[in-house]
């Protein structure tokens, strides 16, 4: 199914919106929230066996 312009650029203005609340979600998280969540995939790749490439 094609798109006309008219539809492709409300598709994308409303990921642009969609973006937006994203963005002051992460704004609005707490640090707190931010360093659990952090340490929660930490967490995870530790459990998966995942390790980060030696620093150089």
């Amino acid at each position: 199914m094609k798109m006309t312009k008219e539809q492709a650029r409300e598709y994308i203005d409303r990921w642009r919106l969609v973006n937006e609340h994203i963005k002051q979600e992460i704004r609005e998280t707490p640090p707190e929230l931010k360093l659990k969540q952090m340490a929660a995939i930490f967490g995870a790749a530790e459990y998966l066996g995942w390790k980060a490439p030696p620093c150089s």
